[in-house]
This record gives structure tokens, sequence and C-alpha cells, in this order.
């Protein structure tokens, strides 16, 4: 093959003749068109056009980079979570009988709750031959030790000025494939932001946030079958909650955290029966606390 010199002509380096291939190695000439069809004019009008776009891109490139990037957002998001409970209870819970029971003389029972029909009144204490043996029962009986498990969330909320974000929060806990005992609470959340003071959610893809709550808890359990009594009992009253959330945002819809959480229900009434709505109530509200790590997903459109 022939690889011609630097120096050819322009124009035959263009046209060549039929059949021929040429490379130049090294050309000094340059070929350029002596007359153009668009004129001096509208070349001017085109490096105007391309500059004015090019300043134009500059200045909506940052406002819409900032608006489709991964950024903890202000407004309405909804976010599910699953995890683990490990609930701390107390068994042998005492009942407050001051309508007539702690004043029966001659006995040690342990009494569980009072039926009365109006013309007399009958104290059921706890089973058992020995004191020992009704003081057992009791502890099985009455307790708020049940729910340890799987944990699952559900909380929707408004973060406001990137600082205080009030959400609703549906909860529950309890044995991962059984129904035999569980709780579930249901109530109002305050968050508050502090890494807002520092930088800016929009300039920042990560979050920590403390919250305190309040709401309604019911819980669910079985307890051992014991003299033919019903297994089925439960509680219900308020509960606090308290906790902190730490959140990374994977786009500007998505983000996802962890948030480690306790639960103090306060109950105040130990369900006898569900069927026959038999309720008692503790001396005091006996201390349960929930303890619940849940990883979770949020959504903010």
């Amino acid at each position: 093959m022939d690889y011609r010199s630097a120096l050819i002509p322009p124009t035959r380096a263009l046209v060549g003749n039929s059949g021929e291939f040429w490379i130049p190695v090294r050309a000094f000439n340059v070929y350029t068109p002596r007359d153009s069809s668009l004129g001096p004019h509208m070349h001017r009008h085109l490096i105007t056009l391309s500059v004015a776009l090019f300043v134009l891109g500059l200045a909506t490139s940052e406002p819409l980079a900032k608006k489709n990037r991964a950024q903890i957002k202000d407004g309405f998001y909804i976010s599910l979570g699953v995890g683990a409970a490990s609930v701390d209870g107390t068994r042998g819970v005492e009942m407050d009988f001051t309508d007539g029971c702690e004043n029966v003389v001659g006995s040690d029972d342990i009494f569980l709750w009072v039926e009365t029909n109006g013309f007399s009144t009958l104290c059921v204490s706890a089973p058992g031959g020995t004191a020992n043996q009704r003081t057992e029962n009791f502890g099985e009986i009455v307790r708020t030790d049940y729910g340890s498990g799987a944990a699952v969330q559900l909380r929707m909320g408004y973060t406001i000025n990137g600082l205080v974000t009030p959400e609703f929060m549906l909860a529950g806990n309890g044995p991962v494939g059984s129904f035999d005992d569980g709780m579930g609470h249901v109530g109002m959340r305050l968050r508050y932001h502090p890494a807002q003071h520092w930088k800016p959610g929009e300039d920042r893809m990560f979050d920590v946030g403390l919250y305190y709550g309040y709401g309604f808890s019911i819980g669910g359990y079985n307890h051992d079958d014991i003299a033919g009594l019903d297994t089925g009992k439960g509680w219900i009253g308020a509960f606090h909650t308290t906790g902190l959330t730490a959140e990374y945002a994977a786009t500007d819809v998505v983000a996802y955290g962890v948030d480690l959480g306790w639960i103090m229900p306060q109950y105040t009434g130990w369900i006898v029966n569900w069927s026959d709505n038999v309720v008692s109530a503790p001396t005091e509200p006996p201390p349960t606390t929930v303890f619940a790590p849940i990883v979770y997903l949020s959504f903010r459109p």
C-alpha cells in the first residue's frame, strides 16, 4: 500500500483517484471551504444561540440535580418496618380488691378477680393446694412478660422545616408463627432532627431523630392450663415510647434506616375473660418494657 507524502494538495487528498485510498501522515495544509452557504451572519447567530443554551443549562442543572438527588426532604412519608422484640415484664401482678376481698378473715389466698351478681360478691383466688403453689400459679396467670419475638411497624408522618416530624404509629410484637400471645400499640410520636441545625436536609443524605410518643396498648396471652381456668388473658392501658432513628436517603423518594425504640405500657386493666368482659384492676401499672429494634423503608412521594 502506498502511503503518500505529508504535503499533499488538499483538493487531491479529498478527491483522489478511483481505487486509491490516501492517508496523509503529516498534513500541514487544512482544507476549508472558501464560501459557506450559511453566511457569516448565520454563524454569529448559531454561536450566540449555543452560548445562550449553555448558560441556560448551567442555570437549570443545579436545581434539577438537587431535586432528583438523594436527600432528606420535608413533607409526607410512609414507613414500613420489621424487626425483633424483647419484653421485660412482671409476674404475679397484685390486683386492687378494695371492694371486700382483702378483708377476708383467716385467708392467705391470692385473689385473681371479683365476680358480683348484684346480691353477693365472689372473690376468686389463685388455685393450688399450698401457699407456694398458689403463688406460683398466680405468677403464671397474672403476668406481663409475654410478646417477645418478632416486631412490625407502620408509620406515617410529615416533616416540617427539617426539624420536627409528628407521626402516627402502629406497631405490634409477638412470637413468630404463633398467635398465642402478642401486643399491639397505636399512638402518636414527635421526632426531633438535630442534624438540621448543622446541615440542611436538602444538602445531606442522612438523618438522626430523637422521639417521644404516647398512645393505647392492648395485649393478650394464654397461660398454662391450671385447674380448668380459661387460659386467655390480656391487658389494656396507655403506653409511652421513646427512642432514636438513623436514616439514609437512597434516592429522593426512598430512604432506609433503623429505629431503636422502647415501648412502656402502663396497663390499668387485666382482662380475665374476653367474652364475658371481666376486668380486674392492678394496684398500680405493672412495670413492663418492650425493646424493639426495627429496620425500615420510608417512601416520600
